[in-house]
């Protein structure tokens, strides 16, 4: 949950955030002017406003911008963590350095992430 989403992460999850790109900005932590600026760049295109709040929240690192953060900010705008969740079933847990990612293989990890991502799952 302390990894920083990579590149691959947040593409896909641009693609299903929708209408609450604004709302979720500002849980990112994102000033409004910053986010007002992404919408009118990017004009009526919701899946590059998205994707453009998301890769600059990980980029300023006010606060660092790690999976956990994110979770808790879909959750927020009532995304939950489900589309996240599926994002990382697919594409998998990778490494994010600045240099490089690096496919991490532990299948234990991804478990423990794809659990911890559902805070509201039943524990068994």
């Amino acid at each position: 949950m302390d990894l920083i989403p990579t590149d691959e992460i947040l593409d896909k999850l641009a693609q299903v955030i929708g209408v609450v790109s604004f709302q979720l900005g500002l849980e990112l932590g994102l000033p409004i002017t910053s986010i007002d600026i992404i919408q009118y760049n990017n004009g009526r295109d919701l899946v590059a406003q998205c994707k453009d709040i998301l890769f600059q929240w990980r980029e300023e690192q006010r606060v660092r911008p790690t999976i956990r953060v994110l979770v808790q900010a879909l959750v927020n705008v009532d995304r939950g963590a489900k589309c996240l969740e599926e994002i990382i079933k697919t594409v998998g847990v990778k490494k994010y350095s600045l240099q490089e990612e690096v496919e991490e293989e532990k299948e234990g990890k991804i478990k423990t992430l794809l659990k911890n991502l559902n805070p509201f799952q039943k524990k068994k």
